[in-house]
């Protein structure tokens, strides 16, 4: 809704996906930024920026060997208020880009998560991306509403300073080909 100092993005991976972090500074003063990238498997991933007033920069995660064919979430911070948004591009032969997304970032991290859409089954995969910025693991509850009106728990733990994907369909017999909403408790 507005320029903010900190911005989290559950979503990056750089590989299959090119990945960009899109940053506006519409202030009248530089803003220097720290991205950390939160690297599934391995310590995070810092780097700094320096972006001019009423300007924007582009992060290209491609250029980062650290991050090439990993799953990574990203924390932004800054010591000016700013826009951060993340697009994600994957190409095929002969093109370019085949196809893309983007997303704003959320300003805080929540402690509650409700995702109404989902599907597992043969023309769909369903990943859920966590990210965890803090310096300590956190444990997940994983709550799946199934269209009958049964529920299916989980739990999971996410490292500190991590990210966590969790493949949906392979989490349960009853979750392998389904439609599912999900919501995910820390």
């Amino acid at each position: 809704e507005a320029p903010s100092t900190e911005w989290y993005f559950a979503e990056g991976y750089q590989g299959f996906f090119d990945t960009y972090l899109l940053i506006a500074n519409p202030g009248a003063v530089d803003a220097t930024v720290t991205v950390t990238f939160l690297r599934e498997g391995t310590g995070p991933l810092l780097r700094s920026y320096q972006i001019g007033p009423t300007s924007r920069a582009t992060v290209y995660a491609g250029l980062e060997p650290e991050l090439l064919n990993r799953s990574f979430s990203m924390v932004v911070e800054s010591d000016v208020p700013l826009i951060a948004e993340r697009a994600m591009y994957w190409s095929r032969p002969g093109k370019f880009w085949a196809g893309g997304h983007e997303s704003a970032g959320v300003t805080s991290p929540e402690l509650s998560w409700f995702l109404a859409e989902g599907a597992t089954g043969p023309y769909f995969d369903e990943f859920i991306l966590v990210a965890n910025p803090n310096n300590a693991p956190v444990d997940l509850m994983i709550r799946y509403l199934l269209k009958d009106g049964t529920t299916l728990d989980k739990t999971a733990t996410i490292a500190a300073k991590a990210r966590l994907t969790i493949n949906v369909e392979l989490q349960d017999v009853l979750l392998a080909d389904t439609a599912v909403s999900t919501t995910l408790t820390a």
